[in-house]
């Protein structure tokens, strides 16, 4: 455990400190080495590489060192071990041999078909060719590396006999390819990746200007990879892989930039496009998802301690579309089995010719709901279940006299369009459990009635004298409600911190709202986590633990308190094509080890 908080520690303090001293570069600026790699580069990372990088980081690791026990983080310097490394070559120091020809930025990147060998470029902005020249020279004499040197297009190359590298240098860039025939085209005679409208276009749809890393994946190129393998494993696979040929071509490439907001928020944007979709839709898939984006004042109905919340919008909508999905994909499953010779598909799985599994999948739930409730789930709760949505998870703690630790404690709430819409499921719901011999109990809640389930979870614990405590315990409690504009189910004291318009709300939390800074604009989904609000159940784990356990329930409580907010946050985009955000927020003033 000790091992987990050190590391995160380090690493999320290092990139915290990047932004506080240099600022993230433009896109067009830190992608411009595409202009060397390939069309057909498949994997791209491009990444900063100035001097006040180094620099901060050795700064934060210091900062790292005072925070954690004496002896956690050895005593020494990025730039020290840099220093070492360039002095093992006979070279002097890094800042001495490196730093007067090296730019700003570098780039690597995999191409071709990633089946055979990995086949690699590695780029670099440089400053003074000379001095380059002269470090690439020195570097292979010392390590005894025989190399064949020329020019070719303005470019000095020192290429292995064997052909497995080579380095070229130019007046502003250095090369080093493995193997040697993946040196780019020095004479910029060729299609580059940095003139790719699949790499451009992906590019362009990062929402943020700029970034400190850039990763680009040629999603189509890998998934027909994975094509060509599974066709490869027989008439069964290759119908797979047929099946899977209409995903695949749905699939457009991925872009991923990597930079620090407000110089402590961690920021990871990742963008995925849409290829051709017309087999998706041939097959009666749909791509239709929510467009109204979240209203964060939903966050009122939420308790502000909620550690973990997920909010989105037009639940209708995504179970609508899930269904139709999952019909059409029964389908494509009935046709590939339908295709197969009989020698293919033994006896336990020719009921695929015959069966629509996701139509059958889809029935059950339907069928399911209506036994329990008398109601149509697609008729009759589905079109009011088009506003907010959110659910919620708690970790409570329970008297000492439970014999247990903690209670889980969620709820789920749902927005409702039409004001009758919950009362009806509420009612249709407790009738039917009372004609099954079932009748729950009803409450009324803050002037909501609500059906409670004693002690329903319990089952979540042990057998024993234990279980029979906890009972009793009202925590344990399920209650189902709904009033003019809201259907909720959960746990009993989320559900009545839900109904109950006292205390303090989510809403105006102020991780929250910092959380909610970050959010892209017209999210359609938000996710939400404060590590902080666990601190509380942690202390409960200190204080009833000894020993070991303990130890490691107080390193929880330090990393607990390192953030103040985390956050995922979707949009959905007219193209089928999808943008997140993922923050993590470093909090201002760390929580310490109890008694520390």
């Amino acid at each position: 455990m000790r091992k987990l908080v050190v590391v995160c520690m380090v690493a999320l303090l290092m990139l915290s400190a990047v932004a506080g001293a240099v600022l993230a570069t433009p896109v067009a600026d830190l992608t411009a080495l595409a202009q060397y790699f390939p069309e057909n580069t498949v994997l791209f990372a491009a990444f900063r590489t100035d001097e006040g990088f180094i620099e901060t980081l050795d700064g934060v690791i210091g900062q790292a060192r005072d925070l954690l026990p004496p002896g956690a983080i050895p005593p020494f310097r990025l730039n020290m071990l840099l220093d070492q490394a360039v002095s093992d070559l006979g070279q002097g120091s890094f800042r001495q041999a490196v730093r007067p020809w090296l730019g700003d930025t570098a780039a690597i990147g995999l191409i071709g078909d990633l089946s055979s060998a990995p086949r690699g470029l590695l780029a670099v902005a440089i400053t003074d060719r000379d001095a380059a020249t002269a470090f690439v020279k020195a570097f292979l004499e010392q390590g005894d590396t025989e190399y064949d040197t020329r020019d070719r297009g303005g470019y000095t190359l020192f290429t292995d006999p064997d052909e497995e590298g080579a380095f070229a240098i130019g007046d502003d860039v250095l090369f080093l390819s493995v193997p040697t025939s993946e040196l780019p085209e020095l004479t910029g005679d060729f299609i580059s990746l940095g003139d790719s409208p699949a790499f451009t276009g992906a590019l362009a749809l990062l929402p943020a200007d700029e970034y400190n890393g850039v990763a680009y994946l040629d999603m189509p190129t890998i998934f027909a990879l994975s094509q060509r393998e599974m066709a490869a494993g027989g008439v069964r696979m290759q119908g797979i892989a047929d099946m899977f040929a209409a995903f695949a071509d749905a699939v457009g490439p991925q872009v991923y930039g990597f930079t620090i907001l407000d110089g402590r928020s961690l920021v990871m944007d990742a963008v995925q496009q849409l290829g051709d979709t017309a087999a998706l839709e041939a097959a009666g898939m749909t791509l239709t998802m929510p467009t109204t984006p979240v209203d964060p004042s939903f966050a009122a109905n939420i308790p502000a301690d909620a550690p973990l919340v997920v909010m989105g919008t037009e639940l209708n909508t995504g179970i609508t579309a899930g269904f139709q999905n999952l019909r059409a994909f029964g389908r494509l499953l009935q046709e590939q089995a339908r295709a197969l010779p009989d020698d293919e598909l033994d006896e336990d799985t020719r009921w695929l010719r015959d069966v629509n599994v996701g139509n059958a999948i889809v029935a059950f739930t339907n069928l399911s709901f209506a036994g329990v409730t008398g109601l149509n789930l697609e008729q009759d709760v589905l079109p009011w279940m088009g506003g907010n949505y959110a659910a919620y998870l708690r970790l409570l703690p329970l008297p000492e006299e439970t014999d247990a630790t903690v209670a889980p404690d969620f709820a789920v709430l749902v927005e409702a369009t039409d004001s009758a819409g919950p009362q009806t499921l509420v009612e249709a719901l407790g009738s039917a459990l009372e004609q099954y011999g079932f009748p729950p109990t009803t409450e009324d809640v803050n002037g909501t009635s609500t059906l409670v389930f004693g002690a329903a979870l319990r089952h979540l614990y042990e057998r024993g004298a234990a279980r029979e405590r906890l009972a009793a315990a009202p925590e344990l409690d399920l209650l189902i409600g709904g009033n003019d504009n809201l259907f909720i189910v959960g746990s009993r004291p989320a559900v009545v911190d839900s109904l109950m318009s006292a205390g303090d709300r989510l809403a105006d939390a102020p991780a929250f709202i910092e959380a909610q800074t970050y959010a892209l604009d017209g999210a359609q989904q938000f996710w939400y986590l404060n590590t902080r609000a666990f601190v509380p159940v942690i202390d409960t784990f200190i204080a009833r633990e000894t020993s070991r356990s303990q130890q490691d329930m107080r390193e929880a409580r330090v990393l607990a308190g390192l953030f103040s907010s985390g956050s995922i946050s979707t949009v959905a985009r007219a193209d089928g094509g999808t943008v997140a955000r993922f923050v993590l927020t470093l909090a201002q003033d760390p929580l310490a080890e109890p008694g520390s």
